[in-house]
């Protein structure tokens, strides 16, 4: 699966920026019940000279290295590998429910390993201590899938900076 947009931001007459972002990935089952995850998030952007609000990269939304999670690292360009190795522990239907369109609960249980690796590029990098320089972290996780793809992610992650943390979250990779 490969994806990208070329976006142009900013007002008609005024400064914009160009950004080609993608992002590729693959997933595959090794053996059964094993899966395994390569994702790729990047962007490049130009020009390098944009207000401040174009320059978000790494730490919000999806784009952020598992590990960091309370650091924020704005740059022009920027690029996030995600790894993850995961095994199905537990597959089943928990609930019987009385509701037409979701008449029980399915419950899939994933424990898994992961490392991260990311980097961002800034002309300007002020006082950020992690602006162009990779960051890399490792850990060991739960996912738990149940209805409509309703994902919670239970991460424990060490980034190269020596901080250890638990992190929840309720999105997708």
């Amino acid at each position: 699966m490969v994806t990208y947009a070329l976006v142009r931001k900013g007002l008609q007459g005024m400064d914009y920026q160009a950004q080609l972002r993608t992002e590729a990935g693959q997933f595959n089952q090794p053996w059964p019940k094993w899966y395994t995850a390569i994702i790729f998030r990047g962007r490049l952007s130009t020009p390098d000279d944009v207000p401040y609000y174009f320059r978000t990269a790494l730490g919000t939304k999806t784009d952020y290295v598992r590990g960091y999670e309370y650091y924020v690292m704005d740059g022009d360009h920027y690029g996030v590998l995600r790894l993850n190795l995961k095994r199905e522990l537990f597959n089943s239907t928990l609930f019987r429910l009385p509701f037409r369109y979701l008449p029980s609960l399915p419950v899939r249980v994933y424990p898994k390993v992961f490392a991260d690796a990311g980097y961002v590029h800034d002309r300007f990098p002020g006082n950020s201590m992690l602006s162009n320089k990779i960051v890399y972290s490792a850990g060991l996780g739960v996912d738990i899938l149940s209805a409509y793809d309703v994902k919670i992610r239970i991460e424990f992650a060490r980034n190269h900076l020596g901080e250890n943390g638990l992190f929840l979250h309720l999105n997708s990779e």
